[in-house]
């Protein structure tokens, strides 16, 4: 009997010691085809743009700053992507009729291409989160370090939209960082900037609605029916081929509102003229600046 187990005992060893060998090369290996999986996937187009949430500067070993570079095509419900190198082509556009872009961090760029793409290269230490849902593309770059780390304008993700591209509407919100861009045409346009600065050049837009708490806004450009400006301790500048005919409403409390060149401050009530006639310039400030501005070379 004693023999017996003796035997029985001998043979379980015998099974044990290579199936430690192969959960620990299994480990090993599986972890180095995990990522390699994940990497190609990623690169290689087959997994979604939308829904993704992305994060550079980690130090463990998921970081994803190895594919930091590339453009990635914004379709859905897969993308592809066409070219070599470190901007690579997407090849259709997608249903996007709407753009909500939030800056938290770091610097937006909206830039001209063939097509609409997400490219990253510029990136260090800050997260990009994009998903579309019912025509609209919504982006949100921002930071989770809790430190004294800045994340400035040496961050940078550049968005590459359409050229001659028109949207329903363009939502730009910025509470630190910057935003800047060109040439966009939307039914409307609104920017609010809490901390930060958006400059935006040659827009054509049916109305505007423009704000800054402590933060700037430039915009040079068109605008077909209201604009409205808002400013409570920043700055809003919009710059605009002078129309023949036009309305306005004032109202400024310890700031200071002009208007094609026309300087107003302290006004103790709200003034309107020709509150039907459009374009209609609507200022309202607190205590920052709110100038239109006569530009006819934009």
């Amino acid at each position: 009997m004693k023999r017996l187990v003796k035997y029985c005992f001998l043979a379980a060893l015998g099974l044990l010691i290579p199936g430690i060998l192969l959960c620990a090369l299994g480990a090993i290996t599986g972890g180095v085809w995990s990522d390699a999986f994940r990497r190609n996937n990623l690169i290689s187009g087959t997994k979604p743009m939308w829904g993704w949430h992305w994060e550079w500067d980690r130090d463990d070993e998921k970081c994803w700053s190895g594919i930091a570079a590339d453009s990635v095509a914004v379709n859905d419900p897969s993308f592809s992507l066409a070219g070599s190198g470190d901007r690579q082509i997407p090849h259709s556009t997608g249903d996007v009729q709407r753009l909500d872009f939030t800056v938290e961090a770091g610097r937006l760029e909206l830039t001209l291409g063939d097509d609409f793409a997400l490219n990253t290269g510029g990136c260090d230490g800050i997260l990009v989160d994009s998903s579309r849902e019912n025509g609209v593309w919504t982006l949100t770059v921002h930071s989770d370090h809790n430190h004294s780390r800045s994340h400035g304008d040496g961050d940078v993700v550049e968005v590459v939209l359409p050229r001659d591209a028109w949207y329903d509407a363009v939502e730009l919100e910025c509470s630190a960082g910057s935003i800047t861009g060109e040439e966009l045409d939307c039914g409307n346009l609104e920017v609010d900037v809490q901390a930060g600065s958006v400059q935006l050049r040659r827009v054509q837009a049916d109305s505007m609605d423009l704000s800054a708490d402590a933060g700037s806004v430039d915009v040079s450009g068109t605008v077909n029916g209201e604009a409205k400006v808002e400013v409570n301790a920043g700055s809003v500048t919009l710059r605009t081929p002078q129309p023949e005919q036009y309305g306005y409403a004032l109202e400024c409390n310890m700031g200071q509102v002009e208007l094609f060149g026309q300087v107003s401050s302290s006004l103790y009530k709200r003034v309107v003229e020709n509150e039907d006639q459009r374009p209609f310039f609507d200022l309202e400030v607190n205590t920052g600046k709110a100038v239109v501005r006569a530009e006819d070379t934009l």
